[in-house]
């Protein structure tokens, strides 16, 4: 009669415990349940490496830096007429909140643990911490609304804090868009030959501060009264600190080079020419 490998074992006296063969597990469930997964893997990883999938997440991110304009337009107007922000605005960001998480969900789906390994898995952790933070400015949205007016109050104010950070998400832009990348790898790589330029710059902005500033003393020299203090020589040129951002201000539109250039030319004709030479 058929019975258990107990039985079995038992009824045979002669027969070893080794001899006894274990029933062996369901190993056919367990290959295709690892398949569908590998299958669900590899089609959300297709999905995510869409350069469409890029494209719409990048019109997302703009789309909720205009909502974030809007909302901060809001909360003026609600705070100087004492109401609350319009609850469409609220609506809105929790709904792009939710395509934030969705998304992230699906990479994390698609990477597994490579999502925080793999190469670029500092941008990955940018974004988890994004959505963690939206997440967090919706719970203290939603606590805010149901606490008293100075509770109410130490919440908006963190709320505030968590909606400034969230614009960071316009750096996704960059990583999601190739174009904007491109660009913005293409300035990054004359940063150097930029910063030299700027120490150029100020190198002749001091150079001749010093040369301006030694003018307007010898201008005292002869006639104190030119550069007493009140005056214009005194304010723009009365020291090198003064004569440098003088100059500076004249090259980058902050004051009227002509207005700079009138109390030496009052004194010195001549230094009209080596100003306009300097502009």
């Amino acid at each position: 009669a058929p019975g258990s490998v107990f039985m079995h074992v038992k009824s045979n006296p002669s027969m070893s415990a080794d001899d006894a063969v274990p029933a062996e597990p369901n190993t056919e469930y367990c290959s295709a349940l690892m398949a569908c997964c590998e299958t669900c893997q590899s089609r959300i990883a297709w999905l995510v490496g869409l350069e469409w999938f890029d494209y719409t997440m990048g019109l997302l991110i703009l789309l909720n830096a205009a909502l974030m304009g809007v909302q901060a337009d809001a909360a003026v107007v609600a705070a100087r007429d004492s109401e609350l922000e319009p609850p469409i605005l609220q609506h809105l960001a929790l709904m792009l909140g939710l395509f934030f998480t969705i998304e992230l969900v699906l990479r994390i789906a698609a990477n597994g643990r490579g999502f925080f390994t793999a190469e670029g898995w500092q941008w990955n952790v940018f974004d988890f911490l994004l959505v963690f933070l939206q997440i967090a400015e919706e719970v203290v949205a939603s606590v805010a609304l149901s606490t008293s007016t100075s509770v109410n109050l130490s919440f908006m104010r963190i709320l505030r804090v968590l909606r400034l950070v969230r614009i960071i998400r316009l750096v996704r832009v960059l990583r999601l868009i190739r174009e904007l990348r491109t660009l913005v790898h293409s300035i990054a790589s004359t940063m150097t030959s930029l910063l030299w330029t700027v120490v150029l710059l100020l190198l002749l902005i001091f150079v001749v501060g010093i040369c301006l500033t030694q003018v307007v003393a010898d201008i005292g020299l002869e006639s104190p009264e030119a550069i007493a203090p009140g005056t214009d020589a005194a304010e723009y040129f009365g020291s090198l600190g003064a004569s440098v951002i003088s100059l500076y201000q004249a090259i980058t539109n902050g004051e009227s080079w002509k207005a700079l250039a009138t109390p030496l030319v009052r004194e010195r004709p001549y230094m009209g020419v080596v100003f306009a030479l300097y502009i």
